[in-house]
């Protein structure tokens, strides 16, 4: 399904090839703790494709750990039904 996305109350706009139609899929994020091994953060987020050319857009946050080089972060889509 197509959408138009408004982010902050203006018109999204692909910053590769300008159009401003785009694919939605959600997905699951978990963030493995960097001090606690078997603790998870787990968020959803949305992410936009690009109809025309495919570029991709995830917003939102996806760890709030100060250095995700040193951090497990699993990133799936969450099936729509």
């Amino acid at each position: 399904m197509l959408y138009e996305v408004k982010i902050w109350g203006k018109k999204l706009q692909c910053d590769i090839c300008s159009d401003n139609q785009w694919y939605k899929s959600t997905l699951k994020t978990e963030v493995q703790s960097e001090e606690n091994a078997y603790e998870y953060n787990k968020e959803v987020r949305y992410m936009f494709e690009c109809k025309k050319c495919g570029n991709c857009r995830i917003f939102g946050m996806v760890s709030n750990e100060n250095d995700t080089d040193d951090v497990n972060i699993n990133i799936s889509p969450i099936s729509e039904m």
